[in-house]
């Protein structure tokens, strides 16, 4: 396993290009990789890539190859990446060459520790107590059910997302009344700044295991509905995962994932 590198409500992980070492977004709620720029090991490619969407607009982007890439060890690359001027990092204090997305990090099963902040593709120990529950990709992108205020939801389990989003459609119908605790800018992958309410509702589990209170940005995702073919009741985010201190092993090929709330051996 390796450690993971959280600033800012942001997960970042070291990948090798062309043998260079280089930091990477953790994105599973993408299905695209993204460069940010043209650097050493990232071909320019004739066309486009995307659209990318954004949960409040969408935008276009160069497409480009990055024939080598290693992560956590292992030979991902050649990949297939959109490329874009515009770097969304460039406010830290470390660089941000990458936005590695679902299409690479789930092509095996993934462990994501958010107790101790590592990402590896080590399994569970089996003598670790864990619920299990339905892993679906649409897309290219993992869906998840969990249970908020007593009620299932339908979860995009987004790494990228610093909060998560309840889609303010689906209110009525899921019977839930949000407790709105203040307003606050958010922006979305495609770069755009828009300002949110934010509440909370209490009781947050998946699979029967407490994941606990759940403070969410409240904005209208029917357009990324219907762009996806598919209902999305909350885009879990990071402020969630981080809160919540379990272990997550997604398992694309059983279709599944394993959630634990017992701390990983060192």
């Amino acid at each position: 396993m390796e450690f993971l590198l959280l600033y800012d409500l942001h997960l970042f992980a070291q990948a090798e290009v062309a043998g260079q070492k280089r930091l990477a977004n953790i994105d599973t709620g993408a299905n695209i990789d993204l460069a940010f720029g043209v650097f050493e090991g990232v071909e320019m490619l004739d066309g486009e890539e995307g659209p990318v969407h954004g949960a409040v607009r969408e935008v276009r982007l160069r497409s480009g190859r990055v024939p080598d890439v290693r992560l956590l060890d292992e030979q991902v690359g050649p990949l297939q990446v959109a490329i874009s001027d515009e770097n969304g990092y460039e406010k830290h204090p470390f660089p941000v060459s990458m936005r590695l997305g679902a299409k690479t990090l789930l092509s095996r099963p993934l462990l994501l520790d958010f107790k101790g902040l590592r990402m590896g593709r080590e399994r569970l120990p089996d003598s670790y107590p864990r619920v299990a529950a339905p892993l679906e990709f649409v897309c290219g992108v993992p869906f998840v059910e969990i249970e908020l205020g007593g009620r299932r939801l339908r979860a995009l389990f987004d790494t990228a997302a610093g909060m998560s989003v309840l889609n303010t459609a689906h209110l009525d119908d899921l019977g839930l009344r949000p407790e709105v605790l203040y307003e606050t800018q958010a922006t979305d992958s495609s770069g755009t700044t828009v300002t949110l309410p934010v509440g909370r509702t209490r009781g947050l589990q998946i699979g029967g295991l407490a994941l606990g209170d759940c403070e969410y940005l409240m904005l209208d995702l029917s357009a990324i509905e219907e762009i996806m073919g598919t209902c999305i009741d909350l885009g879990l985010g990071l402020n969630t995962l981080l809160a919540s201190s379990t272990v997550w092993y997604l398992d694309p090929q059983a279709g599944r994932v394993q959630v634990t709330d017992v701390g990983l051996p060192a």
